[in-house]
């Protein structure tokens, strides 16, 4: 019993950690691909984040209702990409990026939310390997959005994702994408951080 209590507390003080974290960053971030923090309130225990109102639901949510063209993939990977450039740009790095993270309003454009794991870049490292994080995770969010399955998830084993990035492997990238996206895609998934390229280059890129 005294061992559930203190996990419990231990989650409860993990959750209100994440919380101000998410609330000191997001009263910083002014950006119209970023959730704009409205305020909080606290009720006993209780701590209530106001957001912007973003209708559609997550980007999860929309592609386990129906397939997203490849044209709106594209659209929200820039919108996300211009949100990652303001946010690198600014000196934080998101570390959470993936479909369920992301949420799209009711105009069709995208909301980067949940910052509870981001992080201020370290000044000791270079911008670029610091930023790399994210990149990586763009390239695995992609790829979800064309597939509609998350990348290297394997429901028989669900540690063999861990195995496989430990050893650098690329996850399964179909040959029916078209070669623009799986370039982008393998760009974003380099294993060496030093070598992805920056939000501002992929902006670039033809996909």
């Amino acid at each position: 019993m005294g061992a559930s209590l203190l996990s419990r507390k231990f989650h409860y003080l993990n959750r209100e950690v994440r919380h101000k974290n998410e609330i000191a960053l997001l009263s910083q971030l002014q950006h119209q691909n970023i959730v704009r923090y409205r305020g909080t309130d606290k009720d006993g225990s209780n701590m209530f984040i106001f957001l912007d109102l973003v209708t559609q639901g997550s980007i999860l949510r929309l592609y386990q209702r129906y397939q997203i063209p490849d044209s709106a993939v594209s659209t929200y990977t820039r919108q996300i990409l211009d949100a990652l450039n303001y946010l690198h740009g600014e000196g934080f790095i998101h570390l959470d990026i993936k479909c369920a993270n992301i949420l799209v309003d009711a105009s069709g454009a995208v909301k980067l939310a949940d910052f509870g794991w981001a992080e201020v870049i370290n000044p000791k490292r270079t911008f670029k390997y610091g930023s790399s994080a994210d990149i990586w995770s763009l390239g695995c969010t992609v790829l979800e959005m064309l597939t509609r399955k998350v990348p290297y998830y394997d429901p028989e084993n669900p540690y063999q994702a861990l195995f496989r990035i430990g050893k650098g492997e690329l996850p399964d990238i179909p040959d029916t994408l078209s070669l623009v996206a799986r370039d982008f895609i393998v760009q974003c998934l380099k294993v060496n951080p030093e070598e992805r390229p920056t939000a501002a280059e992929l902006l670039n890129h033809p996909f």
